[in-house]
């Protein structure tokens, strides 16, 4: 059965997000070693039958104890795993994985509260992609580990929206939808549904802090009702 989000949790899952997005490097290592860089690149690693050909869990391991392992399944496979570099274009948050901690899942309530997100905020996307024209598919990145789908409103004008588990700004996974080219801080005064509100430090956008939802059973509904009324003013930002 599948998790529901606990608002009252959600600024404490900090650990837990940072430990998955380390791990999530490790995939994306994969394809900065061995496939030219390209946008928008997909990576599954199968068997010639489409199946999982191995596996191991990240509960006690460092970064380069789970580097090693990888390196051997690709050697397997065919490849030169000595090619596998964890070097990357981007930056991510610290963590204690950095300096050589290891992984630790003991707390699997944190955990399961990230899958809840994600699994809200994919639903939340699917969402907007069914009723909004020129939205792209949904992809989660690894340089900011948000989950999102692109608004293409042509001549060069996008929208943002997703969710962000968490970073600098907001100790939390969050709601947003922004707007490229980027408005001015002192345009973004429309209403926002839901409780959305808007951010004006560094960026420019509407979000919505996950402590913010109300009971589970109103959550989605008020989700939806921010991300329509941002997205709605994005647009009337960007015309």
């Amino acid at each position: 059965m599948a998790v529901a989000i606990d608002p009252g949790l959600a600024k404490t899952l900090s650990d837990a997000r940072l430990q998955l997005h380390h791990a999530a490097q490790l995939v994306t290592a994969t394809g900065i070693s061995y496939l030219p860089a390209q946008p928008d690149l997909s990576l599954s690693v199968v068997g010639g039958d489409a199946q999982i050909v191995a596996s191991t869990l990240l509960n006690g391991l460092t970064i380069d104890d789970a580097a090693d392992w990888l390196r051997v399944r690709i050697s397997e496979r065919g490849a030169d795993g000595d090619r596998l570099t964890l070097k990357r274009h981007y930056e991510i948050p610290s963590h204690a994985l950095d300096d050589g901690g290891t992984f630790d899942t003991k707390n699997a309530a944190a955990f399961a509260q990230l899958d809840a997100w994600y699994f809200a905020a994919n639903r939340a996307l699917e969402y907007v992609r069914s009723s909004t024209s020129g939205a792209g598919e949904i992809r989660c990145w690894p340089h900011h580990f948000d989950i999102a789908t692109l608004i293409d409103l042509g001549r060069g004008r996008t929208i943002g929206v997703g969710m962000e588990p968490g970073d600098t700004y907001y100790d939390e996974p969050y709601f947003y939808v922004n707007a490229y080219p980027s408005p001015k801080a002192e345009s973004a005064k429309a209403p926002l549904d839901g409780g959305g509100t808007w951010h004006t430090r560094e960026w420019v956008g509407a979000v919505l802090p996950g402590s913010r939802l109300g009971d589970e059973s109103a959550a989605a509904d008020q989700v939806r009702a921010f991300l329509d009324s941002a997205i709605v003013a994005c647009r009337e930002l960007l015309a």
